[in-house]
């Protein structure tokens, strides 16, 4: 049911440790409304608020942000082109760049209903489906294993939350995914 393709990361560092985004304009505990950039996402029906002390970028980042070349691109066209193939709708890093924080958006499959309106069982068995689909990809550049898997629910929405441990060309990286199915679209950050 899950397609592994859809919800692989982007090969670039990933650690949302801390999710303090809010879903849907509810806002975040952690967070007051004045010192959030707020974002909507019409495509995937999002709406998010990011802290101000993150560098944000998004579809629309154009060659005079000076942030650019934190993600490692010259041109917003490279990025842009890349956030498009790749789903991507925000990357959100801090200046030192020590994590980032990615959302990953698409249609979901007509075979998968929103989280928020599943019954126990139903969820509990799509929970298991993602978790044996997220164990143990393995693919030419990297390696990562599942550390640890639970389901979560953050302003009334279940997300499947996974720790991961990834091995690339001699770099580790520790990530932390949210994945949920809302009115028709999965959401991944």
């Amino acid at each position: 049911m899950f397609n592994k393709g859809l919800i692989k990361k982007l090969a670039a560092v990933v650690i949302s440790a801390v999710t303090l985004f809010s879903v849907s304009g509810l806002s975040s505990a952690y967070v007051s409304a004045a010192d959030t950039n707020h974002f909507k996402f019409a495509d995937i029906d999002l709406v998010v608020d990011v802290p101000k002390e993150l560098i944000c970028f998004t579809r629309t980042t154009t060659n005079n942000n000076s942030y650019l070349e934190k993600l490692g691109v010259d041109e917003a066209a490279v990025l842009t082109n890349n956030m498009i193939a790749n789903k991507i709708y925000l990357e959100a890093v801090p200046e030192d760049v020590n994590y980032e924080v990615v959302i990953y958006g698409n249609t979901a499959s007509n075979s998968l209903s929103s989280f928020n309106e599943l019954d126990e069982d139903s969820l509990d068995s799509l929970y298991k489906e993602y978790v044996a689909s997220q164990s143990s990809i393995n693919n030419d550049n990297i390696k990562e294993e599942l550390l640890n898997s639970s389901i979560v629910t953050i302003n009334d929405i279940p997300y499947f939350v996974t720790d991961v441990y990834s091995l690339s060309n001699d770099v580790t990286v520790y990530t932390r995914k949210y994945y949920t199915v809302v009115r028709g679209y999965t959401v991944q950050d």
